[in-house]
């Protein structure tokens, strides 16, 4: 790899998946790009310390017809649930097909067997109601407005979420 020095007067590395300076700079032509990847919706719920689970390194996981659910290891025994529906049935029904905390922990213990601990019926009711957030990665051929000085790393260039620290990874990559 060879380094070069290219002048900017604005670097833009955390503006989001919503980012408006990008929006900006694409609706007046200076970048392209489309949106890819924008097929779900996801909430995410932080699971108390499992006694029966073992952290590793690895993702537990499993795909239905119209969900990706994921189980991520975090902390000392704690794990976060993340529940991906399929933007095609997202208004069809309840994260997981849950209507009641109840429904979350069967829905949950039928995905994965090992989960035994829960979070209050409170917390699991919140997060039925709560709205879910959406995918909104974008891709752009440019990356930079010379002419604007104006250049988008990380975040502001491919609008990850926050999901392992994938929008600080790309920006690294971005400023290499």
């Amino acid at each position: 790899l060879t380094s070069r020095d290219i002048p900017y007067s604005l670097l833009v590395a955390a503006d989001g998946t919503r980012s408006a300076i990008r929006s900006r700079l694409v609706d007046q032509g200076y970048l392209t790009g489309q949106r890819y990847l924008s097929q779900s919706t996801w909430k995410a719920l932080q699971l108390p310390p499992q006694p029966n689970m073992k952290m590793s390194s690895s993702i537990m996981k499993y795909d239905t017809r119209k969900d990706l659910g994921v189980l991520l290891p975090r902390y000392k025994n704690r794990f976060v649930f993340l529940n991906f529906r399929k933007r095609k049935y997202a208004h069809t029904s309840r994260t997981l097909d849950a209507e009641t905390p109840n429904d979350v922990k069967q829905a949950l213990q039928q995905h994965f067997p090992d989960v035994t601990e829960f979070p209050s019926d409170d917390v699991l009711q919140s997060f039925l109601d709560s709205s879910p957030g959406e995918t909104g990665y974008m891709q752009l051929n440019r990356h930079c407005v010379p002419e604007f000085k104006v250049s988008l790393i990380g975040d502001a260039a491919v609008g990850m979420y926050s999901l392992l620290g994938q929008g600080c990874a790309s920006a690294l990559q971005n400023a290499n």
